[in-house]
């Protein structure tokens, strides 16, 4: 996991600071809490603040793009759209600059 930037702390709270450093100090995913899956809509704002692209409809399961990867998360996005009917996807293209820019 890439540490967070200061610029990606100041726009959380207090406790979601401290949820995230702990989390890097020990070695566990902030996101999931080790789960692996995560709901797009119910993480807490969590996902928003890194990862606003990935956002949708609760009640929907996404691989965690924290600790198992942004690729497989958007996948999981386009699906989710797909099953909804909605025509808004994540590009090969788009998942390429995301990586690039996390990495």
């Amino acid at each position: 996991m890439k540490p967070w930037t200061e610029e990606e702390l100041s726009d959380m709270r207090h406790w979601e600071k401290d949820h995230v450093l702990q989390a890097q100090k020990e070695g566990w995913c902030y996101l999931c809490c080790d789960d692996r899956i995560v709901c797009p809509g119910c993480t807490r704002g969590m996902i928003q603040l890194r990862f606003d692209e990935l956002f949708t409809s609760c009640g929907f399961d996404m691989r965690c793009p924290e600790c198992v990867g942004y690729k497989q998360a958007a996948k999981d996005y386009n699906m989710i759209q797909m099953m909804l009917g909605r025509e808004q996807r994540i590009t090969d293209a788009e998942v390429e600059k995301k990586l690039s820019s996390i990495d």
